[in-house]
């Protein structure tokens, strides 16, 4: 009982955190899809996808090494900041690299007619927010690894007000092309608030030192799997994205997306727990068995299947006024598609729950294989599902991933925790 009082406190403030982020994306997901046409908002779908892919790829092979500094015991707080300067350096220095490549690449697709001239200032603005995005995510774990979530509140509320600002002036003054208005935020606010989260969170990414440069060694040698196990997610994830596009366009890809945004309040639970849950994982050694075990897994399942059954039951009464409200007149039948999703959603939670288990404990080579698992099996059914159920069926290769991925994961969770016992 004294565990679980000691972990609400942080647990509601990580839900409070994801909570502000969701109601973020779930802002910018409205204004868009009122206020765009289909070709836009799946426009912004897709550009968003890319970037997901950037952020979670960099995310995974440097700032996901955070969790092996703080399972030590033996480094000082100003031990643990200095190494994270060291990671932080390394994350922005990949991040330029990586924007100046997607610049040329963009600039060579326009040269070849590849991108429309008139969609190259929105492919510039969401490259400009790779660097934003991965600065804010690495603060964020950075302060719930050192138990300060009411930092990360404070930039995620920050990023929200400013969020809402910008879009809601842009809306009020008539404003065309809104998806490069929203990328342009994500870009520069991103970037504004990292900076104000590196000057309060102490962290320097000057700092270098011969110790530093040894342990980030140290660190790279599992951070090789964790990015594998990352890519082949990703491939996974957005799948539907590149099936759905390739063969229904963007319009196509509208009418997949604009669903989630009326799942965004519940998909706050799994990404809100996982943050808090990070650190206690990495300190937690004992009894790990009831953690990952069958029972353990049913319960959690059952649980989050009550919380999405309730909501969607909850936004079925409210069918005829809150789902126009949100996405407005365009986007009719899509109530199978929201089914779907939120199907998924129930699996999602379940597998971060597990990821986040394997990543406090370096189970970075189990995770890369039940991502490749799953993936295999999305990938070959992503385009005969679109085919035979339309935009529906990208959803259900979404449904399929995450089952597989959810029940994989606890399985080489199951692995990982029996080998820690053991030694």
């Amino acid at each position: 009982m004294n565990r679980i009082s000691r972990f609400r406190g942080p647990a509601l403030r990580g839900v409070a955190s994801q909570a502000l982020t969701s109601f973020e994306n779930f802002a910018v997901g409205v204004i868009l899809v009122r206020n765009c046409a289909k070709a836009e908002f799946g426009l912004f779908a897709f550009g968003y996808g890319i970037l997901v892919i950037g952020w979670s790829l960099i995310a995974a092979l440097i700032t996901a090494q955070m969790s092996v500094i703080f399972s030590s015991e033996s480094h000082s707080k100003e031990e643990r900041q200095m190494l994270c300067g060291a990671l932080l350096r390394t994350l922005l220095g990949a991040c330029v690299v990586t924007t100046s490549s997607a610049y040329f690449l963009i600039l060579l697709l326009t040269q070849l007619h590849v991108i429309a001239p008139s969609d190259t200032g929105y492919w510039l603005l969401i490259s400009s927010a790779l660097p934003g995005i991965c600065l804010r995510d690495f603060l964020r774990r950075y302060f719930f690894f050192e138990r300060s979530e009411t930092r990360t509140l404070v930039i995620d509320a920050s990023a929200l007000a400013l969020t809402i600002a910008t879009l809601g002036t842009m809306v009020e003054l008539h404003a065309t092309h809104l998806n490069s208005v929203a990328a342009a935020t994500l870009a520069f606010g991103g970037l504004a608030i990292g900076i104000g989260g590196i000057i309060s969170g102490g962290l320097s990414p000057q700092k270098n030192s011969a110790d530093t440069l040894v342990n980030l060694r140290f660190l790279w040698r599992s951070g090789h799997w964790n990015f594998g196990a990352t890519f082949v997610s990703l491939i996974q994830n957005q799948a539907y994205t590149f099936f759905v596009t390739a063969m229904l366009g963007l319009s196509g890809l509208a009418t997949a997306n604009a669903p989630r945004v009326l799942l965004t309040p519940i998909t706050l639970v799994s990404t809100g727990l996982a943050l808090p849950l990070l650190p206690r994982f990495t300190k937690h050694r004992t009894n790990l068995d009831a953690l990952v075990s069958i029972r353990a897994f049913g319960a959690f399942f059952a649980m989050m299947l009550m919380l999405v059954a309730f909501y969607m039951l909850a936004l079925w009464f409210a069918r005829d006024t809150f789902i126009p409200l949100v996405l407005g007149a365009r986007y009719n039948n899509i109530w199978p598609c929201i089914m779907a999703w939120a199907i998924a959603n129930v699996f999602t939670n379940v597998r971060v729950y597990y990821s986040t288990f394997l990543t406090a404990k370096g189970g970075f080579r189990q995770l890369a294989y039940a991502n490749i698992f799953s993936a295999v099996v999305v990938i070959g059914l992503t385009g005969p599902l679109i085919h035979f159920f339309g935009v529906v069926g990208s959803v259900y290769s979404v449904v399929a991933g995450e089952l597989l991925l959810s029940i994989v994961t606890c399985y080489q969770c199951r692995i990982v925790a029996a080998g820690i016992q053991a030694n």
